[in-house]
């Protein structure tokens, strides 16, 4: 999710993004589509169910693991807006 620099309502978006990111919203709306939850604090309330469907994504061989990369997040940031003026 992000929020457009000149969105007109920002705060309404990162509500909503807060909101979706809660752990039971998230795991609410992860029971209600079958998508996985990018969110580890949401596996607690997503259903047994949900959780089987996608064991063997979870086992598979070849899925990349993206690691935190900390405040380097924040350079990207500054050198893609650089970039952009």
């Amino acid at each position: 999710m992000a929020v457009p620099a000149n969105a007109e309502h920002p705060c309404t978006a990162l509500t909503f993004i807060n909101y979706v990111l809660d752990a039971e919203n998230g795991a609410a709306l992860t029971n209600w589509n079958y998508y996985g939850t990018p969110n580890e604090a949401s596996i607690d309330f997503v259903d047994p169910e949900v959780i089987e469907f996608y064991a063997p994504t979870f086992e598979a061989e070849g899925l990349e693991v993206i690691e935190d990369t900390g405040d380097y997040e924040i350079n990207f940031t500054d050198y893609l807006a650089q970039a952009k003026s």
